[in-house]
């Protein structure tokens, strides 16, 4: 099964900020199940006009 370029990105994007595994693995798992419950693939998803990667890519703008 290979990964999703989302999930890699996500998961590279992870490891660069020093993201423990237990935060990466809670990251990864609410993105599917954000996925799961819209019916569709994740990087289709909005909020609010923005995209949920958007939103992730903020988030990790952030300072730790």
């Amino acid at each position: 099964m290979s990964i999703s370029p989302l999930r890699q990105r996500m998961i590279d994007d992870m490891t660069a900020r020093h993201f423990g595994e237990k935060t990466r693995k809670d990251y990864i798992r609410c993105v599917k199940n954000l996925a799961a419950f819209i019916g569709r693939a994740p990087e289709t998803a909005t909020a609010c006009g923005s995209t949920v990667s958007i939103l992730f890519r903020a988030r990790l703008a952030q300072p730790a």
